[in-house]
């Protein structure tokens, strides 16, 4: 029975990394489609839509060979990367939202951990989002980069809503919660942490009403 528990909560926090992969390239192709009868004569236009197109492709390919993968119980996914390329690609996907997030990178030009690239993704692109969706147009959102004790430091910081303690204690961080309704089917904060512990690293939050948010990730350099 507990065996079969760990397999429920696996595939349910895998669903919600697919969810949430899906619910992004939604949100950017529907902007697309928004758009095109205004900007349709556009050459700048049509090349940037060519490749948002091409980049939901890729997506969707790599989500299939993911499936492919585990239907062929193939272990493993870990890859060792850079972390500065994908944290900027995660940046970048997120400029279509206001408030724009802003990058600083304090002390290392290449950050090399080990990580399923994929979830990671995800879940830095939920924090970010979920950070954008509590703060108003005018606000904003700094992500910092750094290297710390050997240890890769990723915080993102706004100036929105904020939480309060209670909240972060007894419901930020159950699994699957959602204060958004069935909207809010995607990855949650229990999920995006228990990413990053697998990789011997943590989620930490420091919030407070009216201020702010400010999340900590962390992963052990490779």
């Amino acid at each position: 029975a507990l065996s079969e528990a760990r397999q429920f909560t696996a595939f349910n926090q895998m669903s919600a990394f697919v969810v949430q992969d899906i619910k992004t390239l939604n949100s950017q192709l529907s902007l697309m489609v928004s758009n095109s009868a205004r900007h349709k004569t556009n050459p700048a236009f049509i090349e940037d839509m060519i490749k948002t197109t091409e980049h939901a492709v890729n997506k969707m390919n790599i989500l299939l060979q993911h499936f492919k993968s585990n239907s062929a119980g193939e272990s493993g996914g870990l890859q060792t990367i850079d972390f500065v390329p994908l944290v900027s690609n995660v940046i970048k996907s997120k400029k279509q939202l206001k408030p724009v997030p802003q990058l600083n990178i304090l002390n290392a030009a290449e950050v090399y951990v080990t990580c399923k690239p994929n979830e990671v993704s995800s879940a830095i692109g939920h924090i970010v989002q979920n950070a954008q969706e509590a703060t108003p147009d005018a606000g904003e959102i700094t992500v910092t980069l750094a290297v710390e004790n050997n240890t890769c430091v990723l915080k993102v910081t706004d100036n929105g809503i904020g939480m309060t303690q209670d909240f972060i204690k007894t419901k930020l961080f159950r699994p699957f919660e959602s204060t958004k309704g069935l909207s809010g089917m995607g990855i949650g904060a229990y999920q995006c942490r228990e990413t990053f512990r697998a990789l011997g690293g943590d989620l930490k939050v420091l919030s407070q009403p009216g201020v702010g948010t400010e999340f900590t990730l962390t992963i052990p350099l490779s």
